[in-house]
């Protein structure tokens, strides 16, 4: 069965993007556009006979040309509230109130009316979800923080309290209710939920070549804060060593030494539970103050690469600090890492990254992953906290809103970092297990992908990688 949408020729790229990954990508429906000069988003399906019609309000799209991608064209606040018991709709995917980015409510206060072969919906389901997964207003918005970042605290999501809402499957599941009540004979696509985890090598070595100020101020900690004279030796030793050149001769002594050689560990637990881990590392060092000191070409990192791949791990890329915004860079990184895959001997059909600190511009960064080759970023999600920052628990293909094209690079978005837990809200190890287990049963009723970043370095004492265990145990 074929679904035919009518709308207004204006916005076509962008409607047919959005239409694409909810209709087709998301439920698997194929469909039509006939331009029609409405107001209106209507759909009907390809038989004449068959006079059933889904009526959605339309309001990111009727945004005059002169105003788009200007502050005037974002959503105000405070948003209209979506109650579904209001309008007799109880399903379990939604919470008991959604915000409305985009629609208004009809004279009784719902958003839903519903006749024998008619439904009509204030909510544009269509462009709130296409402001969601375009990160409209990061690309309208001025704000960012001491590292260019678009800060939390700016998004409409943290203004109207919806960060723990993947509102856009909320969307889809009112357009798929709305959609299977009217035509029963539609065939909803299949979907499992999947965890996802991914570790991004910032430090592949705590000790050996740690700049000297560095140096010292973690002997401090060392002794005075972890009062662990062990750890202290070890590192004097380690970084003595690797410092007068014993890199060969004393390779197998630092590396068996070193806290953040661990990631034969991490693969194997991630084996353990089915899981193919994502490594993402940097190959390329723009900010001394930032990235890391290690060089992939290095002989010993070669092996590491190796033993992962044979663990059936991922080897992804991790762009350095000031990538974000420079296409030639992040070309040069990826070669590096290409070449060195090469020399281990690894082929990989599919690569994704994700920015160092996530450090992440719309939509050059995205353009640049597209222009280089790889199949999915994974740097959109909150630095702050969890959260959904572009409102889907789906990996979804994305869109270039200054070029008005849908590319081939899918995001792959980012739900729960370790580090948004433990620095930012200034958390431990059991608040980083339970907010992993909370936004994976969120997940869950969805069938969705759950992502899951862990760096190598946080793993580094024996009782952070049992939590890792724990968690991937809870959640798988």
């Amino acid at each position: 069965m074929k679904l035919q949408i009518s709308t207004s020729n204006t916005y076509l790229p962008e409607k047919k993007y959005i239409l694409d990954v909810l209709l087709k990508e998301f439920l698997g429906v194929d469909y039509e556009i006939v331009e029609k000069d409405s107001s209106q988003l209507t759909i009907t399906s390809q038989n004449a006979s068959d006079n059933r019609k889904l009526i959605f309000h339309d309001g990111l799209f009727k945004t005059p040309d002169s105003d788009w991608l200007q502050e005037v064209s974002l959503p105000t606040s405070p948003l209209p509230v979506w109650i579904p018991a209001k309008d007799n709709l109880h399903l379990e995917e939604l919470p008991q109130s959604v915000p409305v980015i985009f629609g208004k409510p009809n004279q009784k206060g719902g958003f839903i009316k519903l006749t024998e072969k008619e439904i009509e919906i204030g909510i544009d389901v269509f462009g709130s979800a296409f402001f969601m997964l375009t990160r409209y207003e990061e690309l309208v918005m001025a704000e960012r923080d001491s590292h260019d970042r678009f800060p939390m605290e700016s998004s409409l999501a943290y203004r109207e309290r919806f960060t723990d809402i993947p509102i856009v499957n909320c969307y889809l599941e009112l357009l798929w209710w709305a959609l299977s009540k009217l035509w029963p004979e539609l065939k909803r696509k299949g979907r499992k939920f999947q965890v996802l985890v991914s570790h991004d090598v910032d430090d592949l070595l705590e000790y050996a070549w740690q700049p000297f100020p560095q140096f010292l101020r973690s002997l401090v900690v060392d002794v005075v804060k972890d009062r662990s004279i062990s750890n202290a030796a070890n590192r004097a030793i380690v970084n003595t060593s690797s410092r007068l050149g014993m890199v060969k001769k004393g390779r197998e002594f630092i590396l068996q030494k070193d806290p953040f050689n661990n990631l034969g560990e991490i693969a194997g637990i991630n084996s353990k539970y089915g899981l193919s881990g994502c490594f993402n590392f940097l190959a390329g060092r723009t900010e001394v103050k930032y990235d890391g000191f290690y060089q992939l070409s290095w002989e010993w990192i070669l092996d590491i690469l190796k033993n992962l791949n044979l663990k059936n791990q991922e080897i992804g890329i991790h762009p350095s600090y000031k990538t974000y915004k420079d296409p030639e860079q992040t070309k040069r990184e990826i070669e590096a890492l290409k070449n060195s895959c090469n020399l281990a001997g690894i082929q990989q059909a599919n690569r994704g990254g994700r920015q160092h600190y996530l450090r992440w511009s719309n939509p050059e960064t995205w353009q640049n992953y597209e222009d280089v080759g790889l199949t999915y970023d994974s740097s959109i999600g909150f630095a702050e906290r969890p959260g959904f920052r572009s409102g889907v628990c789906y990996e979804h293909p994305v869109f270039n809103l200054q070029t008005r094209k849908k590319l081939k690079l899918r995001e792959r978005p980012l739900l729960v970092m370790d580090a948004s837990v433990l620095d930012y809200m200034r958390g431990n190890w059991s608040q980083l297990k339970d907010e992993a287990i909370r936004f994976a049963d969120i997940v869950r009723k969805y069938h969705g992908d759950f992502t899951l970043l862990c760096h190598n370095s946080r793993l580094s004492k024996a009782e952070t990688m049992v939590t890792y265990e724990e968690i991937l145990r809870s959640i798988c």
